[in-house]
């Protein structure tokens, strides 16, 4: 009988609407996100000792298209802007034998505007890692939005 072992990866998104001026929060909230089939075998190969590459940047998109579908390869409709990760941070907790890895990203006042209903992590490799779909945040010209996952 051969050892399982069982990885629960889950990610919860929070997405900070600003204005550019006043620094001012329009909109602030939370979302789970979905791993793709394609972040599973980026795990899958880590462990097999397949060289792959880090995640390093997020994209948005304006569609909420099949949320359940864990095997798309790209955002549905993406924006052509990615926003760089970045305060990668990774905080181990003893306790439950875990760690729990924090990031963020931000699209500036000229990146992604418009109406926004989706977001995903992607590697250097643009192997789509995560998804998260959320209610339409409208982002303006004049407006930064972070993604911290």
């Amino acid at each position: 009988m051969g050892m399982k072992e069982g990885h629960s990866i889950k990610g919860r998104l929070r997405l900070i609407l600003r204005d550019i001026e006043s620094k001012r929060v329009i909109e602030e909230r939370t979302a789970r996100n979905a791993v793709m089939t394609g972040g599973s075998m980026l795990l899958a190969n880590l462990f097999c000792g397949e060289s792959t590459h880090p995640v390093s940047c997020v994209g948005v998109g304006l569609s909420s298209d099949n949320p359940e579908d864990r095997n798309l390869e790209g955002l549905v409709d993406p924006f052509n802007d990615l926003a760089i990760i970045s305060n990668i941070d990774v905080i181990p907790d003893s306790a439950k034998h875990s760690a729990k890895v924090t990031f963020e990203a931000t699209f500036g006042a000229d990146k992604a505007v418009g109406k926004l209903e989706e977001t995903g992590i992607f590697n250097g490799e643009g192997v789509l890692y995560n998804r998260v779909i959320f209610d339409p945040i409208n982002k303006a010209e004049n407006h930064e939005l972070t993604l911290i996952w």
